[in-house]
């Protein structure tokens, strides 16, 4: 079994509106069989385009370096607006 459930939907200053915060945060809860990985303070804009990738990358939780549900990632358009660079942080699962 494999579900993802997600929300408590915030800007990182809560409701308050931050120009410069460019990603949702949220919680997001994994289960993979009997495992289940939840944090109630990742960033589920990140999450939402890694997941998305996966499609068309080889990519798994446990060999990659940025973790697909990170605790924060900002995106930025490439200089050839054709794709999006996320800068992340190592923390997340």
């Amino acid at each position: 079994m494999f579900s993802i459930t997600v929300d408590n939907f915030h800007w990182i200053l809560g409701d308050l509106d931050d120009p410069n915060d460019l990603c949702l945060h949220g919680r997001i809860a994994v289960k993979i069989g009997d495992e289940t990985f939840e944090d109630d303070k990742l960033c589920v804009s990140a999450a939402g385009l890694y997941l998305l990738r996966t499609l068309t990358e080889n990519r798994t939780m446990k060999d990659d370096t940025q973790p697909i549900f990170p605790c924060y990632g900002t995106m930025f358009a490439k200089e050839d607006m054709q794709s999006v660079m996320i800068s992340g942080c190592p923390n997340g699962f």
